[in-house]
């Protein structure tokens, strides 16, 4: 579990935190009678900063252009930071100098500081419109219920801290 500040938000090094989650995934990812990833619409997990890679807060949709940038956010500095749940996009960028392997994930953080993976997909070029729906989704929905009452816990026992500060006055 993660530190969590007042605000809700974890103490956490984003590039590592995913690189682990993703490996994670990889390993109970099916496979075939070759013991390869079996290749579905949602690409298995894959993490690599060999060429490069980058993470994004994501925060909502500019159905304008069609490219990366319809896909609204910030992109989060390396190392550890407060980080607040929500959508994240990870591009990894593998393969020779020449000729790279671009990967692109959707993960959410939520409330309680879990990760989960939302979809995936390869190539240089029309991915981010495979993103949208999802996003979406994601952004429209309402935290679930066990979030709800996890961050409901935090905040009361932050309440109760506060009433003891309070009462050394």
């Amino acid at each position: 579990m993660y530190e969590k500040n007042e605000n809700g938000q974890f103490l956490l090094d984003l590039k590592l935190e995913i690189e682990s989650f993703l490996e994670k995934i990889f390993k109970e990812w099916p496979k075939d009678n070759n013991n390869k990833p079996i290749e579905e619409e949602i690409i298995r997990p894959y993490f690599s900063r060999y060429n490069g890679g980058w993470i994004k807060s994501v925060i909502g949709l500019n159905k304008k252009v069609t490219d990366g940038y319809s896909i609204k956010g910030e992109f989060d500095p390396q190392g550890v930071q407060w980080t607040n749940p929500g959508l994240y996009l990870d591009c990894s960028i593998d393969g020779s100098r020449k000729n790279q392997y671009h990967c692109y994930h959707l993960l959410k953080l939520s409330i309680s500081g879990e990760w989960s993976y939302l979809f995936g997909v390869s190539g240089r070029y029309n991915w981010a419109t495979k993103f949208w729906p999802i996003i979406e989704q994601e952004l429209s929905s309402p935290p679930a219920k066990e979030e709800l009452l996890a961050e409901k816990e935090r905040l009361e026992k932050r309440l109760q801290e506060i009433d003891i500060e309070l009462s050394k006055f």
